[in-house]
């Protein structure tokens, strides 16, 4: 059965133009840049799976009346695993305060970045033209579908 992820564009205006990206490491996707989040607990709001996993991941407080619902991607055969099915709800949230990024996982991560969309679009296009992917295939799913634009990244604050 298909699971539900969750992966958020976090934002702060101490980075204006960049959203926060991490290497996954130890798991499907390994490697490769990916949003903040994970998967969806049961009896779980989206919202709130994206205010824990963010704490989880890089101790950083959301406020989870501030998460937005942005799209959802059908992620089917990651990694080419029939069994890695999973269906990604996408969101957009503004840091609450401007605590410094720590790797809370570093098992699952290399390493937490700030990046432009410039950077993140360069690397979406260099994977289509070399079969080389650098970010996550749910990351890949969302561009295809266009409603993430410079736009989007520069959110207003």
């Amino acid at each position: 059965m298909p699971r539900v992820g969750c992966g958020c564009f976090v934002l702060s205006p101490d980075y204006p133009g960049k959203a926060l990206f991490g290497r996954r490491a130890g798991s499907h996707g390994a490697g490769k840049y990916a949003l903040p989040g994970g998967k969806l607990e049961l009896d779980e709001l989206i919202e709130e799976c994206i205010v824990r996993e963010i704490k989880e991941e890089v101790n950083v407080d959301l406020d989870v009346e501030k998460v937005e619902l942005i799209w959802t991607t059908n992620d089917r055969r990651l990694d080419g695993d029939v069994s890695k099915h999973y269906i990604t709800v996408h969101c957009r949230a503004i840091m609450k305060n401007t605590s410094p990024i720590r790797n809370m996982e570093p098992l699952k991560c290399e390493g937490w970045e700030w990046k432009t969309f410039e950077e993140i679009m360069a690397l979406w296009e260099q994977g289509k033209e070399t079969g080389q992917h650098q970010l996550f295939e749910p990351t890949q799913h969302l561009l295809a579908t266009g409603k993430v634009d410079n736009n989007f990244w520069a959110h207003l604050f």
